[in-house]
């Protein structure tokens, strides 16, 4: 029992250090509007202590009225929504679905810091109106679920051995350069970040659809008949 609790709320302290340190970097926590959940009141208290001294206003919704903060709510499903989308251009199966969901959803959340919002007159994104930078991944995007042959350092390399391995792009490091890719290879169930990738244009799962990246690009820009012709040939 103490042993569940305590794992249900080890995400206490990376919450404290994070807003501690956005505080730190002239970005601090105003207002933080949740639910009535017993950890938001232990959250709360936490944050208010000796131990971090940061003055965040709670407000704290109703029971079952998630309309009181439906701009939250509705981000929610909406970045759900495209998290599935991408699963389902990327030909996922149910298992590898429930190994790769965070990765869909976290890269989608920063794509999502990349549309243009208009606040207090600018037209920015939305990383921009947060920190005033654009991440340096933005420079760098790929298609999620595409295919890339990684070279790993701790394969022996010979003249016959391949040099590397195929692999499948799930996201995006923020604490690497912009060009480093978190690169899943469902063999191993591994991930690597790495920025020596030679990409293969196309989607690791083959799917008649949406197998070659190209075809993707075209079905978002309208062109639906050359996905027919692609589906004829793999098949």
């Amino acid at each position: 029992m103490e042993i569940s609790l305590i794992k249900k709320m080890a995400w206490l302290i990376p919450t404290c250090e994070l807003f501690h340190l956005w505080q730190q970097a002239g970005m601090p926590v105003k207002v933080l509007r949740c639910d009535n959940g017993g950890e938001n009141y232990t959250l709360r208290k936490r944050l208010r202590s000796s131990d971090w001294k940061l003055n965040v206003q709670f407000q704290f919704t109703a029971r079952a009225t998630p309309q009181q903060n439906s701009p939250v709510e509705k981000k929610f499903d909406t970045l759900a929504g495209r998290g599935d989308s991408m699963m389902n251009a990327a030909n996922l199966s149910l298992h590898e679905r429930c190994k790769l969901f965070k990765e869909a959803f976290q890269t989608a959340t920063l794509l999502d810091g990349l549309v243009l919002i208009t606040k207090n007159g600018e037209k920015k994104t939305r990383f921009e109106h947060w920190n005033g930078v654009i991440p340096k991944f933005a420079y760098h995007l790929r298609t999620w679920g595409e295919a890339g042959v990684v070279t790993l350092r701790d394969i022996k390399k010979s003249k016959i051995n391949d040099k590397g391995v195929t692999c499948m792009f799930v996201g995006y490091d923020l604490e690497h350069a912009g060009d480093c890719y978190r690169m899943y290879n469902p063999k191993t169930s591994r991930c690597h970040i790495t920025r020596d990738i030679k990409w293969l244009n196309r989607m690791y799962f083959k799917n008649s659809r949406f197998y070659n990246t190209e075809d993707l690009i075209s079905l978002k820009a309208g062109k639906s008949d050359k996905n027919k012709e692609n589906s004829k040939k793999i098949k």
